[in-house]
């Protein structure tokens, strides 16, 4: 399905075992000088490939951390053959963001998640079975879907944290962030600087190119989900193929990110028949109410809502091998 030089045997070498795991950092090239980074972590007997997307401001640390922790690590105890994702200039992606950057959300869709997904291929034997994104990786994640319909007879399901495609500017916290914080500093400080970090904003911790960050924000605006490059009508593509099963998570304290009205719309918008949302409460019998990142970041989401992922996977798997 997608073609992309990527050498599986030059990068075997870099395995690392951290306790009972292994980490294995694949530099996937998607343009001459430019690679993305793509984080692999499994068990001893990798599985079915999972695909793990990071949101806007953000890279694939959000999904483990060096020392084993984190949702990756989580699923590769349970036998699944996990890849996190950082998209091009973030996280370990080469070269970095800066003001010469003129990519943007269209060629993630076109040349980074099929380059991510080309390296699954090689070195699992299958495209990614299930997905998993944080925050505006959701969106990101559907409308790949959108361009790539044949990648709907490998999926089994996903499951989404805290994502959303509009967000509706109906509370006066939601318009003092948005409005003041992203939509008006976040602008200036792209026309200043060439490019938006999140250290700049004062939430997420990474940064995207002043492209990116246009379409992102012209989408979370309520914009059309149409294309501004090429035109692609990703919803109208989205309703005619089979509905993807998605399980989204918000935490009850995120009133601005993910608020359970905009994912709800979300769901609606996709044609999320067999999706569901929870939110995460001590109400709802969980371990604290939870926000935007600690969702999960959280040390005890090992123990309360992480067996709800692996869950959900079997539920929709058909033949899958994890354990």
């Amino acid at each position: 399905m997608f073609s992309f030089a990527f050498d599986a045997a030059e990068q075997a070498r870099d395995v690392v075992p951290v306790a009972d795991i292994f980490y294995q950092a694949l530099h996937v090239p998607v343009a001459p000088g430019v690679t993305v980074h793509v984080q692999r972590i499994h068990g001893p007997l990798p599985g079915p490939p999972v695909l793990l997307l990071h949101g806007s401001l953000g890279n694939g640390r959000v999904f483990y951390a060096k020392s084993g922790k984190g949702l990756a690590p989580f699923l590769a105890r349970q036998g699944f053959d996990t890849y996190s994702v950082d998209l091009r200039g973030r996280g370990g992606s080469r070269p970095k963001v800066s003001r010469r950057a003129d990519y943007g959300q269209t060629e993630a869709l076109l040349e980074d998640l099929p380059a991510a997904c080309a390296a699954v291929k090689q070195m699992n034997g299958a495209y990614p079975r299930f997905w998993v994104a944080h925050s505006w990786g959701g969106a990101m994640l559907m409308s790949f879907l959108a361009r790539f319909p044949a990648l709907r007879s490998h999926l089994a399901a996903a499951v989404f944290f805290g994502s959303k495609r509009v967000i509706r500017r109906d509370s006066l916290g939601k318009k003092l962030i948005l409005n003041l914080g992203f939509d008006t500093l976040g602008s200036l400080l792209a026309r200043v600087v060439g490019y938006l970090h999140g250290r700049h904003l004062g939430f997420g911790d990474d940064a995207e190119s002043k492209k990116f960050y246009r379409q992102t924000r012209s989408w979370l605006r309520g914009a059309p989900w149409i294309d501004s490059d090429d035109g692609y009508d990703y919803l109208q593509r989205l309703q005619a193929i089979s509905p993807l099963p998605v399980l989204h998570f918000t935490g009850v304290r995120d009133r601005v990110m993910a608020e359970a009205g905009d994912i709800r719309r979300f769901m609606v918008e996709y044609g999320g028949r067999d999706s569901e949302l929870r939110v995460l409460s001590r109400d709802a019998g969980n371990h604290k109410d939870y926000g935007h990142i600690d969702i999960l970041t959280e040390p005890a989401a090992v123990d309360d809502h992480f067996p709800q992922v692996v869950a959900w996977f079997k539920r929709w798997d058909q033949g899958g091998n994890h354990r």
